[in-house]
C-alpha cells in the first residue's frame, strides 16, 4: 500500500483487487473509509499516488444511493471530477478514479462502474 497525506487526512491505495463492497469492508477493517474527496488538493494528491504504483483505477467512496443521487459514504463534499459523458449509467452505482492507462487529460477524473468489477481501492482517515 502507499500512503499520503493531505490536509489532515490520509488516503491509502491498495493495489489489491476486490469489488466496491468488499472495498468499503476492507477499509472498515482498518479503521478507514472509502475515499472521501473534499477538493482538487485531494483528487490530485490520490492521482499522483496512483500514477507512481501504476494504479489503473481504483474505488473511491462515492457511490449512486436508491434515489439515483450520489453520495459519499462518510461524509459530505461538494467535489465533483467526472470524466467526460459522466456518470454514464444508472445500473453502474460505483465509482473509480482513472489512473495510468488512460490519457493524461483523463487521469484523475472519475467514472461509474457497475460495483461487482474487481479493482484496487483508496482508504481514507482523519490523520491522527
Amino acid at each position: 500500500s502507499t500512503t499520503v497525506v493531505v490536509n489532515g487526512q490520509r488516503f491509502t491505495l491498495y493495489t489489491v483487487t476486490r469489488t466496491w463492497h468488499e472495498s468499503n469492508v476492507h477499509c472498515e477493517n482498518r479503521g478507514e473509509v472509502l475515499a472521501l474527496i473534499r477538493d482538487k488538493a485531494d483528487n490530485t494528491a490520490i492521482k499522483d499516488m496512483m500514477l507512481k504504483s501504476g494504479s489503473m483505477r481504483a474505488y473511491i467512496g462515492l457511490h449512486e444511493n436508491q434515489h439515483g443521487q450520489h453520495r459519499w459514504l462518510n461524509g459530505t463534499s461538494n467535489y465533483q471530477n467526472w470524466n467526460k459523458d459522466e456518470p454514464s449509467n444508472t445500473e453502474e452505482k460505483a465509482v473509480i478514479m482513472l489512473g495510468s492507462i488512460y490519457p493524461v487529460e483523463q487521469q484523475g477524473k472519475w467514472a461509474d462502474v457497475f460495483s461487482s468489477r474487481q479493482e484496487h481501492l483508496i482508504c481514507s482517515t482523519q490523520k491522527l
